[in-house]
């Protein structure tokens, strides 16, 4: 007799379904994110202080050595580099809420055994 019930393999199901979707959108993200980097010939133009400054939180003085025209091409690489490492950032915590899920209805599958021994 199968002592566990329907809800926990919809739990499991929709667990693993939800691993699965998140990955996908983490690739894509990651695709978008790598197609609005900074161009060579623009990266070549400015000292690579001024590419990583770009790119880090909370630094704005780094604009001032960017001409106005490839500013925008700067913003957007900060900017898809932004969103992608919050998706990475959210990515570790539906990894942990995943294998907590796991474990829970691993541990619950044991004390069910038990009890119905």
């Amino acid at each position: 007799m199968n002592a566990e019930p329907q809800f926990i393999r919809t739990i499991l199901v929709v667990v693993d379904l939800s691993l699965l979707l998140f990955l996908v959108l983490l690739v894509s993200v990651g695709l978008w994110a790598l197609r609005g980097t900074l161009p060579k010939d623009v990266r070549d133009r400015y000292p690579k202080r001024v590419g990583y400054m770009s790119q880090l939180p909370f630094t704005e003085q780094w604009r001032a050595s960017v001409s106005t025209e490839d500013l925008p091409l700067f913003l957007t690489a900060r900017r898809r580099h932004h969103v992608l490492l919050m998706v990475l950032l959210l990515e570790m915590h539906l990894g942990a809420a995943y294998l907590y899920l796991h474990a829970v209805v691993d541990l619950w599958r044991c004390h069910m055994t038990a009890v119905l021994r």
